[in-house]
């Protein structure tokens, strides 16, 4: 056994008897009974000192994070993105969304006011992906600022925020409904994608008026004939599944 420093717990009775194997005498479990019931009694004290330190420093750990909190707060009412009109602000929700790849409803969660600018910004919400069910795995057309409307009410309710904003579409895999609803929103299709030819994009190929669309590109979906008359002067990509064109014809 290890000697034990006096210093940290005071005089030690009968040091030769705990520092040894020796078999203490009754009067010897005594003094070593009433010995420890002192140590004890100044444990629990010390514990309870311990207790309170952590007490008071987790309260001051509290009022440093929020001075922290305010000062952060009172520079950011210094901020020149507050002093910015409501439609500019807009148009940087735009840029944020389309070329960083923000998420839409991530702005909605930064304060009240770009909760209302957002929401009112149609182009934020006109990104939209129907997507395949089927895929375990997402293509590369999964992209978190476009808007994955894998049912009715999710595509009713995009197409709402959306209001008359030109839409770009992705689909992958669509019902009947979700084709006609999209087909009723034929004068608004500004860029159109397929993927893998399903049977809910017949509704869609009947349509003969394209006047709209700016660009159709096809990967691994059957091309409709009637829109290859039809879409001039739009851009039309076929490809595979990849992303990459095997031809590109601006007609």
């Amino acid at each position: 056994m290890d000697p034990v420093n006096p210093e940290l717990v005071g005089d030690w009775p009968l040091p030769p008897v705990v520092q040894s194997d020796h078999v203490p005498s009754e009067s010897e479990q005594e003094q070593i009974a009433n010995r420890i019931r002192t140590m004890e009694l100044a444990q629990e004290n010390l514990e309870n000192e311990i207790e309170e330190v952590k007490r008071s420093l987790e309260l001051r750990i509290a009022e440093a994070r929020a001075k922290r909190e305010m000062i952060e707060s009172l520079k950011g009412s210094l901020s020149a993105i507050r002093r910015l009109p409501d439609e500019l602000l807009g148009e940087v929700f735009v840029f944020c969304v389309r070329l960083g790849g923000t998420s839409p409803w991530v702005l909605t969660h930064v304060s009240q006011r770009f909760r209302r600018i957002a929401f009112n910004t149609r182009k934020l919400w006109t990104m939209i992906t129907i997507p395949s069910k089927k895929l375990k795995k997402r293509p590369y057309t999964y992209k978190f600022y476009r808007h994955h409307c894998g049912d009715i009410q999710s595509l009713r309710y995009i197409l709402s925020l959306s209001g008359k904003a030109p839409l770009d579409v992705i689909v992958e895999q669509s019902s009947d409904e979700v084709a006609l609803t999209l087909v009723q929103e034929r004068e608004r299709w500004d860029i159109l994608e397929f993927h893998n030819y399903h049977s809910g994009h017949s509704i869609m190929f009947r349509v003969t008026n394209l006047g709209m669309v700016r660009k159709l590109s096809f990967v691994q979906s059957w091309v409709p004939f009637q829109w290859l008359e039809v879409a001039k002067p739009v851009s039309l990509h076929i490809g595979p599944m990849n992303g990459l064109s095997l031809s590109e014809t601006a007609w």
